[in-house]
Parts: C-alpha cells; structure tokens; sequence
C-alpha cells in the first residue's frame, strides 16, 4: 500500500497546508565524505568472491557490481532526503517515512547543521551544548552510535543504564557537556539526569527521538516533554526532529492521534510523496493473508503435561508453567509444548540453586535434610524427555502451514525471512523446531532474536551480546531466518527480507505500530508480508481490514489535513491520568533538581536500593497502603524499611482519583521528606558510598577521582616532598644587648649525667641560651658507650649578664670545641647557644643554683686560655708527656682533632703496630709528597681520633656509630712534625663527645614547646615529643605506639560529632562520612593549615647533616623558605615527610593528649588541630541527641530487665536497650528504631577501650601488635562468641526466617566445638609464657597449632547480627550514661574482659591478615595498591577488592568490611602463595624492604624512654579479672 495514491517524478516533502515545492534545494552544509576516499580512475577491480549479503544488493537494485568492488559509499542523500532535511532545518519536525526511506540519515544531515551552527555560535561566546540521539532500546544505542561516529565530524558517546547505573553524578554529567559532541542515550538517562538537575535543558540544542510514536503516557519520551521541555523557557528550548514510520500507535482516530503527537513533541509531522525513487527504497510488500486450522482439542495431551497439570497446585511457580504450556499446545503442538514445560523445570531448579548458593552452608545442609522438591520432579519425568526431532503428529497445523511457506523458498539461494512472534517462549520453541526438522535444514540456518532480561544484569549482558551476534550473522548471511520478538520491528539495522510473517494475530499481538514496522523489514523485489490467519476466526479476519484501513487513513491524514498544532486544544486530547492531575512539582532551589507524581516513583525506589542489608535481610523495598475516603478517592501510605531514620519512614499522600495517582502521590511526599531531612542530597540522589568496586555480578570498575584516591590509603610512604624544617622561635633570638644595657642577657644551663646505680657526675661543660629551658630540669636518656647514660639538664633561675667583650671570649670556645666535633660548622655565625666550660668541685656531684650565682660556674680561665691560645707557645708540649694534656691537631690530615694516648719513643720510619695493616711505620700513615720532609725524630705520639658519634639519642643507632668509628677511629701515630697543640683539654673533649646529641634534643624540646603554644595542645612535653617524631628519625622512641592509641580515640571522638549532628543519617552514610573524616587525605589537609609539617621529626641526627642552629642577623633579608616538591633541593634547612608521616602524626598528638589529660585533652586537641566544629566539652553532643523517652511495650520488660542485669547498669532511657536489640527486619509498631546507628556508636568506643587496654596492659608491645590484639578482641566472630555465651541473641528482635535458622546453627555448632575442647585431649589453655615464641616461623608455627585449640570460634560462620548486637549494646550504655566511657567499661568488665584475659594475649594472637598482606605487598616491591570495600546490595554483603595499579587482582566478600578485608586478605596471600609472581608481573614500583618483627627482640620494641620521669605509659593500668574456668 502506498503513502498516496498519487505520483510524480520527484519525491517531495508534504507539510499540513502546503504547496509541493519544486526545484533544486539549496543546502548550507555539505555531507561530509572524505573520510571514505574511491579508488583512481582506471585502477584494477580485483575480483573478490561475493558475499549472499551482496548479491542481494545486486539482485534488488541497491547497488552495481563495480560499487561492490570498488567499496563505494551508498550513504549519499537522496533528493526527498534533502528536502526534508531543509525543512527540518527550519522547524521542530517528525518524519514520518517508511522503514528504508532513509530516516537516519536525515538525522545525521540536521546533527551535521546544528553542530556547525553550534560551533559558530561558541565562537561568539556561547556555552557548550550537546546534541541528544534518543532511541527506545539499549541495543539501538549501540547501532546507531556506531552509525554516526563514521558519519560526523565531532565525538559520540553511548549512555545507557547498563553502561552507568545510577552512578553518575553531576560532574560526571558536565564532564561529558564539556567533551562530547552527540550523545546516543536512552530516554531514561537524559529523563534522570535532568530530574536530578545533572544537566539543564539550555545544555542542549537538539534532541532527535527515534521511534518519535512511542512518546504516550508515561514513557520517557513523554515525561521528557512534559515535565522538561515545556518548562523551560522557549529560547532556551533545544530544536526537535522526531524519526517514525507510524505515528499512530493507539485505536484513537489518527487526526487526533497525530494532533496529540504533534502537541506533545512540539513539532510538525511531515511526510514525503511516493514516487519511482522513493518506491524502491521503501516497503513494498502487500499483505498476504494465509490461513491455518486450529488444533483440535480433542487431540490428546502431552504425558508430561498431563502429569504437571495434575499437581500444578502442589509447587510453587508451577502453575504459571503449566499455563504457559498449554498456550505452546495450541500454538507450536506437542513436542514444543513438552520442550518448554521441561526447559521450564530446569530454569526453575537453576534459580533456586542459585538463590542457595548465596549461604552456602544452608545448601549444604539442605541437600542433606530436605529433598528438593524440583529435582526430584525432575528425576521422575527423566523417560519423559522430548525426542530430540519432533514426529508429524507432534506438529500444530499452524506451524505445518508455516512449513509450507517457507519450504516454497528452498530453490532461493539469496532467500532471508523473518517469522514475528508474541512470546520470547514461543521464538526459542518455535526456532528450536525449525532447526530440528531435516527437510528444512537444506536451505534454512535459523536464528532467534529477542529482547533481553531486565531483572538480572549479568543475564541481561549476555543476552545483548547474543542479540548483536545474531544481527551481525543475519547481515552477513550466516542466518538466512530469523524467529523474532517485536524487538526486531524497529530500529535494528536487519536487511531487507523476503519474506516476513506475523505468526501472530490479535489485539494483544498486533496494532498499527506493529503491522507497520514488521512490513517494513519485508523491502527485497518480490518481497510477501504474511499474516496468518486462523480459518473461521472472525477476530483476525476484523484485525487484517483494520490494519489495512487505518494504515491509509493516517497517511491520507498527514496528506491532507489542515489542522494546525496550536489550534488543537489541551483539553480535546486523551491525555493521561498524571498529565490530568494538578502540577505537583517539587524544585530544589540551590540546583534546580526536580521531583514530579512521575519520577517520584522511581527517585524513590532509587533510594530504598542502596540501603544496607545483611544477607538474613530481604531486598529492601517500600511497602504502599491504600484507602478510600469518604469522598471516594484513593489515599496512600508509603513505609520504608527500618533502615531509613523514623522521621523519614513513614509519608502519607494527599487523596487522588486513582490507585496509580495515589501511589505516586505518597511516593512524591516521601521524596520531599527525605530531601528535607538530609537523606537525599540538592540533587535528589541519595547520600551513598561512591567507592567503585568490582563485584561476582558485575565487571564495572572505574577508578575514582584523585582526591577520592588518597581516602584511607596507606601507600603513602614513598611519595614525599620536601617541607621546610620548623626552628624554634626561642632560638633565633640575636646575642645582642637589650634596649640601653651594655650586657646580653642569657641563661646557663649545667649538665651532670648519671649511669646505671652510680651517683650523678658535674660535666665541665654546658650551654648559654638566651630563653630558659620549657622544661628544668630536663632528663632524658643518651647511650655514649654501649650503656645507657642519663643526662639531667638544668637552667639557672637567674639570668647571666655577659658583655660583649665576655660574649666574644665564650663564643671562641664554642666554636673550638664543637668545630672538632662537627663535619659542618660555622664557627663565625651566631647560634642558638653557646658552649662554656663549667668549673666542677672535687667531688663532681652537680652544683645546685641556689647556692652559686650562674656566672661564677663559668671557668672564665679556661674559655679565656682556649680563645687566646696560640699553638706556636705551646709546640713544646708534642715532645713531651704534657701533650696527653690537650687534643692534637693533625695539620697533615686536613687539621683532623685526635686525643693523644701516649708519647712513643720511635722515629717515623720504625715499625709501630697500626690497626690499619697497611701502615708499617708512621711515615706511611702521611702523604707521599711528604715522605722527603718527614724528620727522622723521635718522639710519636699514639692517638685516636675525636669521637664522630654524634648520634647516642638510641641504642640501636650504636652497633652502626661504632661500625663507622672502626673504620676511622682506630689508633694512629702521629708526627709532631705536622701537628699543634688544640686548646681544647683532653678531659673536656672527652666528655663533651655527648654534645651534639644533647643540644640536638634540647632543640627537639624547643620545638615541641613552640609546637605545643602554638596549637594551645594539653599535653605534658616529653609526651608531645614522641608523638612528632617519626620512625625515620631513629630515636628512641618514636609516635607509632600513640598513633594507634590516638587513631582509636579519633574513630570514638568522629563517631560521636557524626552521630549527634546527623540523627537522620543511617549507619551506612556516617560510616562513608566517617572514612573522608577519618582519612590520612582530610588528617594531611588540616595539618597542613595549621603549618604543622615544620615540627614533625623525621630526619636521623647524622655528622654530616646535622649542625647547630644559626641565628641569622635581624636587620638581614628574611630567608624565605618554600614547599620543595621536585625533590631536586635538598638543603638542609628543609626534610623529606610524606603526606602519611603528617597524618599519622595528628593521630599520634590526640593518643598523647589523651595520655596526659585524658578524653578532655585529647577533645581538645582533635579542637585546636582538626577543626572547631569538634566540642571539647562531650556534653555538648550529649544535648544534641534525641532520646526517645516513651514507654517500654510490656512483651520486652522482660529482654530490658535480663539484659541490665547482665551488663549490670540500669538504664535511664530503657527504649535505648530495646533498640540495641531491635533488628532492620523487625515487625515491632512500637517506633523503636533498629539498632544500626547504636552499633556504628558503639564499635566505636568499644574499639577505643580495647586499644587503651592493650596500650597500658602491654606497654612493651611495638603498634602492629597493639593492633593486632585490638582486632582479635572486637572482630566479629570473637564478639558473636561473647555474645552468644551470654545469651544476647535470645532478646533480638527480628522478622527474619533465615536469621533464626543461622543464629541457631551458629549457637549449635559454638556450644559442640566448646563442648569438644573441655572433654577432648587439649593442651594447656594459657601456656607457660617462656615458651613464646623468638622468631617469624616458630611464631607461625605456634599460631596454628594453638589456633583450632584456643580462638575455636574462628572456623565457625557468625551471623553479624549477633555480634553487632553487642556492640550496640555498647553505644546504648555509652549514650544512656551521659558519654562516659569508664561506664561503657565497667559493663564490659563484667561482660568481655573476662573473655579477652583468657583469649586475646601477645602469645595466642597471630598477625591480622590484612597486615600480613600489607607487609607481603612492601616484600614484593609494591607500593601502588588499595582495597576500596563497598556494600553489594544485591548479595546483600559487603565486597572488597584487592587493586594493584589499576588491576583488580581478587575480590572477597564479607558481612562487614572488616570481614570482607581479612577475607580478601586471606585469598590474595593464598594465591601469592600458589603464584609468587602474582603481584610483581602487575607492579613497575621501587620496593621497600619490610622489616619483620621478631617477638621478644629488642629491635621490635618501640620503648619509653619518658617511663623513669613519670612519663608516656605512666598510669591507666588496667585491674586484672579473674579468668573463668574452661
């Protein structure tokens, strides 16, 4: 059937009331093509086999044999193409064409014109703007895609649902604004990311719809219109070009219909005239109706069928699948009828098993329980299976005629066909026949094309995959039939057929749309469009005259009529039952996010899919109530699982005149309420985790944003920059006079050093500096000889007031006694302080101020002997024993200081024993050039060189000083010849070897007191100084030890400021809040405000680095000292940190606030440091905190009154102790909430006291280990263990089938294993702690030996409700009780503690994996490596993975993410250990060696060297419980 009845020459474009234009069109742009280049005239055609695909092109007049061999393009536009194109230029338009015509093509000529006006138009200062191809189906996207990126100058981009998900975001959105050019997208995308205010209308300058008909009711094309489009102002509107062969898709008269459309779209259908080109492009098949007998019903059944018929009502599921069969019966026969019903079966065993496998030990203890109902119907009906090729008998009459039909075409080598189908069972069958039958595997390879599976995406992928291979196969001719849904009606790129049947007929099968678009695939010469029709149906008969006549009426409509889209009246239209309603619109101010009675629904529905659950949990979903009021509307409620904060739960919508409209009224109530309440965010998007990981079902991973990268890493170690390193303000006070005084007032500190018992020795020296020490007197430990050494350091209470002249004298003597010391030295600057000889009594005891005025403890004598002492007076010395008086300068060793041992009566040329073999005499040990002046005089003098062991602040730092100190230092001869006398005493240099060790502490206190005042820190000194300094400083002590403690009270302190501001936020959204709060990134960021970099201390006091601090001259240019982070300037003025090293010390500072001042300073730290929206004062958050008061339901007295016994604390507030105990699947009405956010509170405060407990009890433990027995003691399966031996799970609340089943294997297996240990053949419980073990192996070894006898609780799989229930408990008690942790404590002293005594001690607790894969990773050289951890809605569990650059190595799941890490933890070091290679084949890093830790080692322990003075470690010990028996 033609558009028209009548013809002429040339297609022309037909608009409502308009002329036929004639002429030439004038177009502004051309098509580009020079992307597709034909070969030079009078090349060779190299004959080449053609394809079936190509002779059809031949056969049906699309193309000559030279355009097959030469490739040209058969893109070009047409003449009708043209001119409707000029018209689209001018106006929103819908084409109306035939399938065929060229419509695509259309569409890329306008993209073409409005990418290039859009290109002018941002050369005049315009914003970007995309072009939106819109298109019904996900497999369209890709088609046309594909189609116009070979087509357009400019980027194209896919998007669809399965390609984003609901991830993305408003940057993500503006990304693409910013980059791409034409995006090719689902309706549904563009719909979502405008109602969230992602993207805005005026970012658009076109939108094409394809298939423009389906745009009715409520689909996406419509809403986009109505709820978008017309709401933006007319010159921000984006131009419309709308593309179908069928405007017309309801039973309404197609002037309306047409009318509708047009209003709706904006836009005015346009159609093109049929003429000789035009006919050979589009359809011209005319229907052929063919008719089939029905099957009798009198014929007999299928036993199988019979059989399931018979207990259809006795299994679930299988009624429908017998319904289903029965329609095969009659449509296929027999044998497809017993094929479905068995394929049936099996999908429905697969489902289950699959539903099984998610707790696996369920399946397993079903198989061996309970006989599965399916399977064993299975194993009956075995002999029942259908012959694998169906007999005549087996054959439907309607499925014979259509063997008939396609049996006709055998002859026809380039025949290609499609059947149209209703049902997706119906295509597989009806394929699976067709390919079976040998008669029709001669000519046929048939091929079934159906839509894919929305309710599964792993399923969904695959099947889109076999779609696009099946088109693929179709088109080159490997499928020469295809057995198709409607999915391939329109839009698919499907080569013209010859044949195409509807197999189908009826209302339900077929309407305009359908007859169209499927008669459209039949386009090759001779092409037939069959109908089958069964004989004597009056309703298919009917059907057939319909389609025919209304086909015609909605053309001759689009020729004729005269109607104008403005005329046609909103209120004459058939609109819907929303568009009837009022304008409900909710608008977000800030961003323009909008929610209607339309995309509330699925905003909502959003929103409840990514709230957490356990795998005991039911998807969550929002359950709707309906009601008729009075006035005869429906009304409805919406209650949204127990997850979602009680003042957000519950919403009920305004009465509307429908179901529908009241569902989606209540949704519409409950959106608003949930952006009012905080839980949506300015883009009606819910607050949620946007961690991308890589799950079982899912292969999306796209790596995040670099600032989101740098949350929670620990990789941090190696990317360092250079910081400038903080001098203390305190000394870089000039040694001038003050104001009008001639004297330089200065303070005196003396040294005296004490070692083991002995009693305490007066040193001949200390230092002058202008402030008083922070701290006097001031001790610490030093280790000169092997042996620790305690050095007491005191600052005179009264200043000393030197004169210039005094200060120059005093001056001189520093500079000669630390100038022998040091390897740099400016000895003519002003420094810091000023060494002086002190006089010392007979008796060396320490000289007390109070008794002697500071400057006569001076030896003014001795520093007035050193700086005018001339070393030519005193040559006599070096030949006599009065040279052991003084240190010796040796002027043929580059001026090197020795300490002469003793005179030796030998010439230079006599052999004398060097440590050194290599000299014999002492003339050796000078220079050749030498050798002709060298004396022969006696005598030598014996030496060793001044000590070069600067560093003495560790002990471990001795064994390497004396390595280098052997190398240099071993006793030497010297020639008098080439030496002088160094005014320095022998006795002083001696002593004064511990001074660069001395002033380089008492710098570190200056910078820890200025650290301290800067930052307002309540923290004692000595405290402070080991929270900044660094490992890498190879002190003594060193921040690790506080940094764990203080990394605890941070997670407490976070946890309380998120939990009372945040009473609407779920558990989930503080924890996501939590991890950017408690990051190493956010920790390194407020650091960096406050300046903090300057006073960490990270670099090893060394010789060759380290000199004393220069005064700089006041009057001077201020040095100016920047951020080095090119690595290339490494003055000494500045040190290398890495971002991890400042985070980690914040942490360490509130640990050491909390040692020194308890919680109150360490809150006020987190204050001063981090920000101060945190409170100092606890009680502040206290009063934030909504309690609810009401009364306890008179069911759970009961669980209220056991329970405070058990912990024994009675509570104020007993509802808390209820919603401890209250489940996310609770029935309760009572509105206690679940005890999701008490538990986020509670792990929390528990971790803190279990981190305090083990940092007092095990004060010689180094951090790992704290760690490690911090986790061991609140891991979930120890606290299930705890809990479930109380007795805890007997009082929770749930409503949860599998919950119960898994609490009680649980519980059952807990007590069997127990039972097992106390009657079995077991080793002591605690053994002897001498038996600990010394090294890694013997410690792994013991681990597992002792692991299945002791922590008996880890093998057996916890419900994580059990265990969370504790640690609800815990936050109940801790908010019941006003904030106070001892409370919190005492309860769990009666509780935990005892547990934690007899089970988590240093000897029974191994490393946590998740460490032992860190430390592995280090081993291995990795450095670029994290574990992002996300909750997987859809296995309800949470997964973590393992990502080694980029590469995600392994996934584990857990029912946390601490159990998801140490499972990941586990897997990753398994497969490390089947393939050693695993990791380095994936890393390019420079590795860092990681330094094992050996139990018991000296090396291993971080100790305390503040302990003696009252110090770090001092008080909070812990009572000791009594362990119970067993």
């Amino acid at each position: 059937m033609s558009l028209s009845s009548s013809a002429s020459s040339s297609p022309n474009v037909i608009l409502p009331g308009e002329t036929v234009a004639e002429g030439p069109v004038q177009q502004e742009f051309e098509i580009i093509t020079s992307g597709l280049q034909a070969p030079p005239d009078g090349a060779p055609i190299t004959k080449k086999k053609l394809t079936v695909d190509q002779l059809k092109k031949i056969e049906e007049g699309k193309a000559s044999v030279a355009e097959i061999y030469h490739n040209k393009p058969v893109h070009v536009p047409r003449k009708y193409q043209l001119d409707l194109f000029e018209k689209a230029k001018m106006r929103n338009t819908i084409a109306v064409m035939d399938t065929g015509t060229g419509k695509t093509l259309i569409a890329v000529l306008v993209i073409k014109h409005v990418l290039a006006m859009e290109n002018e138009r941002r050369k005049s200062g315009g914003t970007k703007r995309l072009v939106f191809f819109l298109v019904p189906t996900v497999p369209l996207v890709f088609q046309q895609k594909d189609y116009m990126q070979h087509q357009i100058i400019g980027q194209v981009m896919p998007l669809c649902g399965e390609l984003i998900g609901e991830s993305f975001q408003r940057a993500d959105w503006q990304k693409i604004v910013n980059e791409k050019d034409v995006i090719c997208a689902t309706p549904q995308i563009l719909v979502h990311a405008l109602n969230h205010a992602f993207i805005s209308m005026d970012q658009i300058s076109m939108l094409i719809f394809d298939e423009a008909h389906n745009a009715t009711g409520d689909h996406p094309y419509a809403v986009l219109m109505k709820e978008h489009y017309r709401t933006t102002p007319p010159a921000q509107r984006p131009k419309i070009f709308g593309l179908t062969a069928s405007p017309v898709n309801s039973a309404a008269q197609p002037e309306r219909a047409l009318a509708e459309l047009e209003y709706l779209l904006h836009s005015t259908a346009i159609t093109i005239l049929i003429n000789s080109e035009v006919r050979q492009y589009a359809a011209r098949a005319k229907p052929h109706v063919v008719e089939y007998v029905r099957r009798s019903p009198s014929l007999p059944q299928p036993p199988l069928f019979q059989k399931l018929s018979a207990i259809q009502n006795r299994l679930l599921g299988l009624k429908k699948i017998v319904k289903d069969a029965k329609i095969m019966l009659n449509e296929l026969g027999p044998w497809c009828c017993e094929r479905n019903l068995w394929m049936s079966l099996e999908s429905m065993q697969k489902s289950k098993e699959r539903v099984m496998s998610l707790d696996m030990d369920a399946a397993l203890k079903g198989s061996r329980m309970i006989a599965d109902p399916v399977r064993q119907l299975l194993d009956e009906c075995r002999h029942m299976y259908p012959a694998p090729v169906p007999a005549i008998d087996a054959i439907s009459p309607k499925v014979a005629t259509l063997i008939q039909l396609l049996e006709s075409y055998q002859d026809d080598a380039a025949f290609c066909g499609i059947v149209f189908v209703q049902r997706r069972d119906t295509a597989e069958r009806l394929g699976e026949l067709l390919r079976g039958l040998p008669p029709l595997q001669r000519f046929l390879r048939v091929g079934v094309l159906m839509g894919h599976a929305i309710d599964d995406v792993y399923r969904m992928t695959m099947k889109m995959t076999e779609q696009f291979q099946t088109v693929r196969e179709f088109r080159k001719g490997k499928l020469n039939l295809l057995v198709a849904t409607k999915v391939a009606e329109e839009g698919l790129d499907i080569p013209a057929c010859k044949l195409v049947v509807r197999f189908n007929l009826g209302r339900d099968s077929m309407n305009l749309v359908n007859y169209i678009q499927s008669r459209g695939r039949a386009r090759a010469r001779d092409a037939k469009f069959v109908l089958m029709r069964e004989k004597d149906n009056e309703e298919h008969t009917i059907i057939v005259e319909d389609m025919r006549w209304r086909e015609y009426e909605v053309r001759e409509s689009l020729r004729t009529r005269s109607i104008k889209v403005e005329e046609v009246e909103r209120e004459e239209m058939g609109w819907d039952a929303v568009s009837l309603a009022p304008p409900y619109k909710y608008i977000v101010d800030k961003t323009g996010a909008t929610v209607t009675l339309t995309s509330a629904l699925p905003i909502l529905h959003h929103f409840v899919s990514t709230q957490e659950r356990d795998q005991y949990t039911p998807p969550p979903r929002a359950e709707y109530s309906l009601m008729i009021t009075p006035e005869g509307l429906w009304k409805a409620s919406v209650m949204l699982p127990a997850t979602v904060p009680v003042e957000g739960r519950f919403s009920v919508g305004k009465p509307m005149q429908s179901k529908a409209l009241a569902n989606r009224m209540a949704a519409y109530e409950a959106v608003k309420k949930l952006h009012q309440l905080g839980l949506l965010d300015d883009n009606l998007s819910p607050i949620v985790d946007t961690t991308r990981v890589k799950t079982k079902r899912s292969d999306e991973f796209l790596e995040r944003q670099k600032e989101q990268e740098e949350l929670n890493q620990l990789k941090g170690k190696k990317k360092k920059r250079h910081y400038p390193t903080k001098v203390p303000d305190l000394l870089l006070q000039p040694w001038a006079p003050v104001g009008n005084s001639p004297y330089i007032v200065a303070h005196l500190n003396v040294i005296d050093t004490t070692q083991f018992e002995r009693a305490p020795v007066a040193q001949d020296f200390g230092f002058l500096t202008i402030s008083p020490l922070p701290v006097s007197p001031l001790i610490f430990p030093i280790w000169p000889l092997m042996a620790e050494v305690n050095v007491r350091i005191v600052t005179s209470p009264t200043p000393v007031h030197l004169t210039v002249g005094q200060y120059a004298v005093l001056k001189r003597y520093h500079s000669l006694l630390m100038g022998a010391l040091l390897k740099h030295f400016e000895g003519d600057a002003q420094q810091a302080y000023v060494v002086v000889p002190i006089r010392v009594g007979d008796s060396s005891r320490p000289m007390e101020f109070r008794a002697t005025d500071p400057s006569y403890m001076i030896n003014w004598e001795l520093a007035q002997s050193a700086a005018t002492f001339d070393p030519k007076a005193h040559r006599y010395r070096l030949r006599s024993e009065k040279a052991l008086e003084f240190v010796v300068q040796d002027n043929g060793h580059w001026g090197r200081k020795y300490i002469p041992l003793e005179i030796v009566d030998k010439t230079p040329f006599d052999e004398v024993p060097f440590e050194d073999a290599k000299f014999k005499c002492a003339a050796d040990y000078y220079t050749t050039k030498k050798n002709d002046r060298i004396r022969r005089e006696k005598p030598l003098i014996k030496a060793k060189l001044v000590s070069r062991k600067v560093n003495m602040l560790a002990y471990y730092n001795i064994a390497q000083n004396e390595a280098v100190e052997s190398k240099t230092a071993g006793e030497v001869f010297l020639i008098p010849q080439f030496c002088e006398v160094y005014p320095i005493p022998t006795s002083t240099m001696t002593g004064a070897a511990i001074l660069p060790s001395v002033l380089y502490f008492v710098e570190l206190i200056y910078k820890a007191h200025e650290l301290r005042l800067k930052l307002d820190l309540p923290v004692e000194l000595p405290q402070l100084l080991t929270a900044i300094t660094a490992p890498s400083a190879t002190m003594q002590f060193n921040y690790e030890r506080y940094e764990t403690l203080g990394d605890s009270f941070l997670k407490m302190a976070l946890t309380l400021h998120l939990f009372a501001n945040h009473p609407h936020r779920s558990e989930g959204l503080l924890s996501m809040y939590m991890s950017n709060l408690q990051s190493n990134h956010s920790l390194f960021k407020a650091a960096t405000l406050k300046k903090m970099q300057g006073y960490v201390i990270a670099t090893k006091l060394s010789r060759t680095t380290w000199k004393p601090i220069v005064v700089r001259d006041p009057n001077a240019e201020e040095l100016q000292i920047t951020e080095v982070t090119d690595g290339k300037d490494k003055a000494s003025v500045t040190q290398l940190l890495s971002d991890k090293q400042v985070a980690d010390t914040v942490e360490a500072i509130l640990g050491a606030c909390y040692d020194s001042r308890n919680i109150r300073g360490a809150a006020q730290a987190l204050h001063n440091i981090y920000h101060e929206m945190f409170a100092v004062d606890w009680n502040d958050y206290y009063r934030l905190v909504r309690i609810d008061d009401g009364p306890v339901p008179p069911e759970r007295q009961i669980t209220v009154d056991k329970v405070q016994e058990l912990f024994g604390y009675r509570f104020k507030h007993p509802r808390l102790l209820l919603e401890a105990f209250t489940h996310p699947t609770s029935a309760n009405r009572s509105g206690v909430p679940c005890y999701q956010r008490l538990e986020f509170l509670g792990d929390a405060v528990l971790g803190f006291l279990a981190v305090r407990l083990f940092f007092y009890r095990h004060k010689e433990l180094p951090p790992g280990r704290l760690v490690d027995l911090k986790d061991a003691a609140v891991n979930n399966a120890f606290l299930a263990c705890v809990s479930a031996n109380l007795g805890l799970h007997q009082h929770l609340e749930h409503f949860s089938s599998p919950l119960a089943d898994a609490i009680s294997d649980f519980c059952n297996e807990l007590y069997r294993v127990a039972e097992q240990r106390k009657t079995g053949n077991t080793t002591t419980l605690l053994p002897d702690p001498s038996r600990a073990p010394k090294t890694k192996a013997e410690q792994k070894a013991m681990e597992e030996e002792r692991k299945k006898e002791v922590q008996y609780w880890m093998d057996i799989e916890a419900p994580k409700a059990v265990s969370d229930i504790f640690e609800a408990m815990c936050g109940a008690i801790w908010l019941d009780s006003e904030l106070d942790v001892e409370v919190v404590w005492d309860a769990l002293q009666r509780t935990w503690l005892p547990w934690v005594n007899a089970y988590i001690q240093p000897h029974l607790v191994g490393r946590h994996p998740y460490r032992e894969m860190a430390m592995m990773l280090r081993r291995q050289g990795c450095d670029e490596w994290r574990v992002p951890t996300k909750h997987d809605s859809t296995e309800g569990l949470f997964v973590a993975n393992l990502i080694v650059h980029g590469e995600v190595v392994c996934l584990e799941y857990g029912t946390s993410r601490k159990s998801a890490r140490k499972a990941l933890a586990e897997m990753a070091l398994e497969m490390v250990k089947e393939d050693p290679n695993l990791i380095k084949g994936r890393c390019n890093c420079v590795g860092v060696e990681a330094e094992e830790e050996e139990v018991g080692t000296p090396g291993a322990q971080e100790l305390d060297i503040f302990r003696r003075v009252g110090g770090v470690g001092g008080g909070g010990e812990v009572a000791a419980v009594p362990i119970p028996a067993g």
